[in-house]
């Protein structure tokens, strides 16, 4: 996957990368090197084998009442500092699986957050498709980020020229001239490919076979120069 992502940035088709540090190995940890002009986040995560977890184990323990503020916190701090320590300057935070949806989840993120001078994600989408995930998601969200976002309803085989020419149309009817695009583009590195892996791989060719219409409807800023201004 990082190999995607190297080549989308170094085109000027990215202009951020979230990155799981728990996953790195050798190779992706010296890549990042090759990342230095872009805006570097972590994104955090507690929820994989390599975190010694799983989504339904972890979704099981917060529901018990087993997940605590204190953990998030100490694993916050763990994987921030991992990061740091592989001289990566940290811009933003956002949460693998989207678990900052989960109020003991957000309000440490949160703080950590402010604490450090870090752009929140929060998966709100301001989009003019519906469907379940996108309501789900804005509902427990509650309001946007200080920077809209879009992308969520693009992911894998729904990131089309029309779904984008739409997106656009949408933004600009309501005056809305900056957005945080995510993407989760992959070139190569997914194993098991099912439909989010095999999403991935779309979304790589997309931006790729699309560039000249991204860059002529496009301009990428830095996410602390598109926030302060």
């Amino acid at each position: 996957m990082n190999e995607g992502i190297l080549e989308l940035s170094s085109k000027g088709l990215l202009n951020g990368a979230s990155i799981m540090v728990n996953h790195l190995g050798d190779d992706a940890a010296s890549s990042i090197k090759e990342l230095s002009s872009i805006d570097l986040g972590l994104h955090f995560s507690v929820t994989t084998k390599i975190d010694k977890g799983s989504y339904s184990s972890f979704l099981l323990s917060y529901l018990v009442g087993a997940i605590s503020e204190d953990f998030i916190k100490s694993q916050l701090e763990d994987q921030y500092n991992k990061l740091r320590g592989k001289n990566v300057e940290v811009s933003f935070l956002d949460a693998h699986q989207n678990i900052q949806l989960l109020k003991k989840i957000f309000t440490p993120l949160e703080n950590f957050a402010n604490e450090h001078d870090l752009f929140l994600r929060k998966p709100y989408e301001v989009s003019p498709f519906k469907n379940t995930k996108k309501y789900i998601y804005n509902s427990l969200a509650k309001k946007p980020n200080n920077l809209p976002l879009i992308g969520l309803s693009m992911m894998g085989a729904n990131l089309n020229l029309e779904h984008l020419k739409q997106q656009i149309q949408y933004l600009n009817d309501r005056g809305i001239d900056r957005v945080l695009w995510m993407v989760h583009p992959a070139k190569g590195g997914v194993s098991n490919i099912d439909s989010i892996g095999f999403g991935r791989l779309l979304e790589y060719e997309f931006l790729m076979k699309e560039s000249d219409f991204i860059n002529d409807h496009f301009e990428l800023l830095p996410l602390k120069t598109t926030l302060e201004s």
